[in-house]
Parts: structure tokens; sequence; C-alpha cells
């Protein structure tokens, strides 16, 4: 249980740029999350209600040496996210290395 409902994580990738996207957005398909749009320097997705939440909005932003992960409640006065915003962080950056591994 996070408070304030948000969970924001960086990682180095070691990649080439343009490779770090293309394996961003692979890793993206694999999720059942919703594109809500493209962002000037993000990749911008929410999630699905539960009935815990109201879903989670996560942006990926990809630099040239690393990889910014934010997940945060759509609901705005929502400020306890019973641990869904890591979790979505994690479930990204678990598909994202095994994209890279391959």
């Amino acid at each position: 249980m996070n408070i304030p409902a948000r969970y924001e994580q960086r990682e180095l990738h070691a990649l080439d740029q343009e490779k770090c996207k293309q394996l961003v957005e692979e890793s993206l398909k694999k999720l059942p999350w919703k594109e809500i749009g493209y962002l000037k320097d993000a990749y911008d997705y929410k999630t699905f209600g539960s009935m815990l939440t109201y879903g989670e909005r996560i942006r990926i932003y990809v630099g040239k040496t690393e990889i910014l992960v934010i997940s945060e409640c759509l609901f705005p006065a929502q400020f306890i996210d019973f641990g869904k915003n890591k979790k979505n962080v994690k479930s990204f950056f678990d598909i994202f290395e095994q994209a890279k591994a391959n």
C-alpha cells in the first residue's frame, strides 16, 4: 500500500535508444493495458479498474541511457493504491527484461 497513490522506477537500459523504444513497444503489447495516446516524450497507457481502484495511468519515458516508468491512480482523490502502482511498474520491467534477453 503506497501513499500517495503513485510509484515510479528508473532503470538503465544500455541499448540504442531506438532499439529500446522498439522493445518497450513489444513489451506493452503483452500487457493488458490500453493506450491513451503518445505524449511528446512518453508512452501513455492505463489499466482497467477493479474493486479496489478506478485504474492506473502508466507513463513510460525512454531516454538515451534509462527508462522511467510512472504509475499513478486515475482517480485524483485516491491516496491509497493497495500496491497496484508498484505491481504495474514491476510487470512492465519483468516483460521488458524478457524482451531484452531474446
